[in-house]
């Protein structure tokens, strides 16, 4: 979706079945993330230097089955919409903030990693954004989490049944 403002409009006339699709926003300019249920999102801007916006309302929710990337392109800023209550972030794959990815925690609402056997989080922006609340719960099949590098949270909960790995730096 290469366009800015809110490129994703899903009306009461359609339906979006995320499947095993791969959605990528690119736009150059500010841009809202429509809240809905993706398979693969990725918020990667061809250029330039944007803010992507987490929702477009109070109270959304932001479901990704698959991996949440951010960043790979120009440089993104990830922020929290100012509404409230703000919008939940569910991922149930991969969880990666790339170098030109920052990640601005601006509210309450968590980021909920919830994984099917193992699956990573990584941030390598070095800057060490603070991603805010974090929860490691739901998930099945053994669920963990390997962190491969260091992160910075404003809240931290790990369900007894999880794993965080912290092996691999």
């Amino acid at each position: 979706l290469a366009g800015s403002g809110t490129p994703f409009n899903i009306t009461s006339q359609g339906a979006f079945s995320a499947s095993t699709s791969t959605v990528q926003y690119t736009g150059t300019s500010a841009t809202n993330i429509t809240a809905t249920t993706y398979h693969h999102l990725s918020l990667v801007p061809l250029s330039g230097g944007p803010q992507y916006i987490l929702g477009t309302d109070n109270g959304q929710t932001i479901n990704v089955g698959g991996d949440f990337t951010v960043g790979n392109g120009g440089v993104l800023g990830i922020q929290q919409n100012s509404f409230t209550p703000q919008t939940i972030v569910n991922v149930n794959g991969h969880f990666t903030v790339n170098t030109t990815g920052t990640w601005f925690e601006g509210g309450t609402a968590p980021i909920n990693l919830s994984p099917n056997g193992t699956k990573t989080w990584t941030m390598t922006n070095f800057a060490h954004d603070d991603l805010g609340i974090v929860n490691i719960t739901g998930g099945s099949n053994t669920p963990r989490i390997v962190l491969t590098g260091p992160v910075m949270t404003s809240g931290l909960t790990i369900a007894a049944s999880h794993e965080l790995d912290l092996s691999t730096f």
